[in-house]
């Protein structure tokens, strides 16, 4: 039998949970649109249901020797049966999720029965997901409390039947006296063969989510974004569009700064040339992030290259480069806040006037030009 196991684990194959994790974690738009989904977090349950099935398709693939202990065995079955339990219960719950058919009934595995062979007679009518569901009770769910069109029905411990052709085998004890017993019996390739038809379910369930995607995406596509005249309505309302259309993380940060660059005030007269020049050169990233929100294709800039740097050739001032910058996007106060404007000011010889009375958005740009002028 771990033979059986180990064989068929190979087929189990897990690039599906991984494949299917990585488009749900892809960019930002899985976690923006499903976890405020008709009011609901729809997301956290997402991620809960990867894990699971993560978890329970790794331990079938790494399962343990069967025990020569016949109630080791017994819990060891159970195990099995539990996890692909586990695994199928996700499955179906990112079935509603993603397709927001919460009753199950476009679940496209309702009407399958060709799995579970030779069904005791009271179970013969079952379809596969509810025969799998009994296999679970009487295998260890809940064997000492077993019902059947009001009889009260009692699950011996697993073993082995050398004439029946199953795996494991329980007789199924009555409450009405003189009744026979009932063997019942199950194949571990079967259990198997249930799990893998439906993990790579997760396939038609990864499409959705990118169908879902492609279809949102076209939606703001056409939604045209009102432009402005005023490089400040222009940049909010960019900013506005940005957490419309995903709150991407990236482009949310390179419009806020775009933002305060803008805004800054230079009143140092030899440097407002340079900041009007400087701003001049940050146009073109403003178009290139309109372009690219209207276009949903939420990519790295290109147009920052050569204008915007975070750092001095030869990693000079990395620690203080690295502090101010923390410090400007932060709003906390920092208390080497004054060694950082005497480092900057001693490096470019007094050029920029950096002084802990400017605002972040002046000191910011100051910050900008200087990076820009040295490189």
């Amino acid at each position: 039998m771990n033979e059986i196991i180990k064989k068929f684990s190979a087929s189990l194959n897990d690039s599906l949970i991984t494949d299917f994790r990585d488009v749900v974690n892809e960019g930002e738009f899985a976690y923006n649109y499903f976890s405020h989904r008709g009011g609901k977090n729809q997301f956290s349950p997402i991620c809960s249901c990867m894990d699971w099935i993560s978890v329970s398709v790794r331990y079938i693939t790494n399962f343990p020797e069967f025990s020569k202990d016949i109630d080791v065995k017994a819990m060891q079955v159970y195990s099995l049966i539990s996890s692909i339990d586990i695994a199928v219960e996700a499955l179906q719950q990112l079935h509603r999720i993603i397709e927001n058919d919460h009753k199950l009934v476009r679940w496209p595995f309702n009407e399958f029965n060709h799995v579970f062979s030779n069904k005791i007679a009271h179970l013969s009518n079952k379809k596969d997901d509810e025969y799998f569901k009994e296999v679970r009770s009487i295998f260890g769910a809940h064997p000492t409390n077993l019902c059947n069109n009001g009889e009260r029905m009692f699950a011996s411990w697993p073993h082995f039947h050398a004439f029946n052709g199953n795996d494991f085998t329980v007789s199924i004890y009555n409450n009405i006296p003189g009744k026979d017993d009932i063997i019942f019996g199950i194949k571990i390739y079967e259990l198997l063969i249930f799990l893998k038809e439906r993990y790579e379910y997760l396939v038609g369930l990864k499409d959705a989510v990118v169908a879902i995607r492609d279809k949102h995406y076209e939606n703001l596509i056409v939604k045209i974004i009102p432009k402005s005249g005023n490089i400040h309505e222009e940049l909010k309302v960019l900013l506005s569009e940005v957490v419309g259309r995903g709150d991407n993380d990236y482009y949310r940060m390179e419009v806020q700064e775009l933002i305060y660059l803008f805004e800054a005030d230079v009143k140092e007269a030899h440097l407002l040339v340079e900041a009007n020049e400087f701003k001049g050169k940050l146009l073109p990233v403003v178009e290139e992030i309109r372009c690219n929100l209207q276009n949903m294709t939420l990519v790295d800039l290109t147009t920052t290259e050569g204008v915007i740097f975070s750092g001095l050739p030869n990693y000079a001032l990395s620690y203080e480069l690295q502090k101010m910058f923390t410090w400007l996007h932060s709003d906390k106060y920092d208390p080497m806040g004054n060694y950082y404007i005497e480092q900057l000011n001693e490096f470019s010889k007094g050029r920029y006037c950096f002084s802990i009375t400017d605002n972040e958005c002046t000191t910011l740009l100051k910050l900008r030009m200087m990076l820009y002028s040295h490189q």
